[in-house]
């Protein structure tokens, strides 16, 4: 396996491809095996895995075995390909990849169009009843963008990977808005006017179902309960379900428009943000109804309690730490995503101020992801991820010095662990997916 991994990570991981035509090659050659199952294929910026998983997870509460396919891996290469939250086997990932390997080489395909054909095989091979496709980066020439799904879901939308996407929010837009397939109902969370514009223009050339956020079921935060956030007054008088009826309750598409109701949830996916992607997932679950989807009530609930413990989302705003003074994991990676992470410490931990572990990749706005930091951090920790990709920490420590961080240490990922793990402070861990596997590594945490 360490041999053929070697091997996979050593290909192009060039994103600016022109068409999809190698991963069309690998596909065909295998059977095109992405067109044996209903898909749910969902882009964005920031959201979309949390998104993938919440939606999984739900599925697969009520029954259904859900194939699920995110990108970056944190730990393990499997994490990426999964069917009820169970890893892709050694075995699986070897002998799909061995079915492929002389003709990916012939076509000169890159990782992700041989690890997407690998996910779609695996799903084929073992009849999911579904799966859940998260694009890499953008959506249009995205290898995943093979798929004919029943439903499509754009999250929300930010500049990021400016440099394949383009250097605006419409150009970024247009890439995302890829995805939509024609007469294949759209979800969109983006409030953004201009984005929205644009992906409806989208949506209407492919005569494509729209749905904006505002038709999504009003969610209202109820609370920090320890590590877990309740929600409650679940749906306002637009409620597309009621909660209150029978537990063999199922959605159908006549349920689109029933009555007031109010239930709690509990989350256990911290940050009011995410109540935004719960709201999404929801309105998504009603729509693949019109798919002969039926879904259970309580698997709703059910669900997003459990999206950890089904699917294996793990460091989004997570608290590793067993003493009082927290250790908060996340994968924040770009400047939006970055604030958000802070609002949520100043709403959970108002009184305190954090010392930052951060590393990001140097193609990223290390400027404007390091401002929100600024007025919570104490002290700022930059290390560097063993990866080619990754910013010079001195380069890091002279763009903080720019901003007016006072407290700069340069660090190794261990050492800075280390220190974390016995202090009396708290510590936030962020910047990129790309230090998580050694964080979890220093910091004992098993993959699951």
């Amino acid at each position: 396996m360490k041999e053929m991994l070697d091997k996979l990570y050593s290909l192009r991981q060039d994103y600016r491809t022109k068409d999809l035509e190698k991963i069309t090659i690998l596909a065909d050659f295998l059977g095109n095996p992405h067109l044996d199952y209903p898909v749910v294929h969902i882009a964005g910026t920031n959201g979309k895995g949390s998104v993938c998983c919440l939606l999984a997870s739900i599925l697969q509460e009520n029954g259904y075995k859900v194939g699920l396919y995110t990108s970056p891996h944190i730990i393990k290469f499997n994490e990426r390909i999964k069917i009820n939250g169970k890893h892709i086997s050694d075995e699986d990932v070897k002998k799909n990849y061995d079915k492929i390997c002389k003709i990916s080489a012939e076509v000169e395909a890159s990782f992700f169009d041989i690890t997407t054909a690998i996910a779609f095989k695996y799903f084929s091979d073992n009849k999911v009843d579904i799966a859940v496709i998260e694009t890499g980066l953008g959506g249009r020439l995205d290898s995943t963008n093979i798929v004919n799904p029943i439903l499509s879901i754009i999250t929300n939308i930010d500049k990021d990977h400016t440099d394949i996407l383009g250097e605006t929010l419409e150009k970024i837009a247009i890439e995302k808005a890829g995805i939509i397939k024609r007469s294949v109902p759209v979800i969109v969370q983006d409030n953004n006017p201009k984005i929205i514009e644009v992906l409806l223009q989208e949506a209407q050339k492919r005569a494509a179902h729209f749905y904006v956020n505002y038709f999504i079921p009003h969610i209202e935060f109820g609370g920090y309960d320890n590590n877990e956030i309740m929600i409650c007054d679940a749906f306002n008088r637009r409620s597309i379900v009621d909660f209150l009826t029978d537990e063999n309750y199922f959605f159908t598409a006549d349920d689109l428009m029933n009555k007031l109701s109010r239930t709690d949830i509990f989350s256990p996916l911290l940050g009011k943000h995410q109540l935004d992607n719960i709201r999404l997932v929801v309105f998504a679950t009603i729509l693949l109804c019109c798919h002969n989807f039926s879904i259970k009530k309580y698997s709703i609930g059910n669900g997003v309690k459990k999206v950890i413990d089904n699917t294996g989302l793990h460091f989004r705003i997570e608290n590793v730490s067993q003493n009082k003074n927290p250790i908060i994991l996340d994968v924040a990676h770009n400047p939006k995503s970055i604030s958000l992470l802070v609002n949520t410490l100043k709403d959970m931990y108002p009184e305190n101020n954090w010392n930052f572990i951060f590393a990001a990749m140097k193609d990223k706005n290390i400027k404007q992801m390091l401002q929100p930091i600024l007025p919570v951090c104490e002290k700022l920790i930059v290390v560097q991820p063993n990866i080619e990709r990754a910013a010079e920490p001195i380069n890091i420590q002279k763009t903080a010095l720019e901003l007016g961080f006072k407290n700069i240490e340069l660090s190794d990922i261990r050492t800075a662990c280390e220190a974390a793990k016995t202090s009396n402070k708290p510590y936030v861990i962020c910047g990129s997916f790309f230090i998580m596997k050694e964080v979890a590594e220093a910091l004992k945490i098993k993959s699951s």
